[in-house]
């Protein structure tokens, strides 16, 4: 019974930081995706053309670049947040095949 409510504990404080963690992949797929979008059209030759375009496109990327490394950060920073509660699951797991 104690081992039922201490994987219980762990799940409820684990859940919010996992779910954090999931919307933070979802995050980082959309704004990789526009990335290559932007990159593909910074491709294209006749963007260079327009030096106005090109800057712009070049500005985007820039910033779509930052933000996939700022959400990458946070992806970092929940993963080792999660890395004590993981350990406490596996040993919590450990103690139900032993007993």
């Amino acid at each position: 019974r104690e081992q039922a409510e201490a994987r219980n504990k762990l799940h409820r404080e684990m859940k919010p930081l996992q779910e954090k963690y999931a919307k933070l992949e979802k995050e980082l797929e959309k704004n990789l995706e526009e990335l290559a979008q932007t990159k593909a059209l910074l491709a294209d030759p006749e963007v260079y053309g327009d030096g106005g375009k090109a800057s712009e496109l070049l500005k985007r990327y820039h910033t779509q670049q930052a933000e996939s490394e700022r959400i990458l950060e946070k992806m970092g920073e929940l993963e080792e947040a999660l890395v004590p509660y993981e350990t406490q699951r596996l040993a919590l797991q450990g103690e139900e095949v032993e007993g």
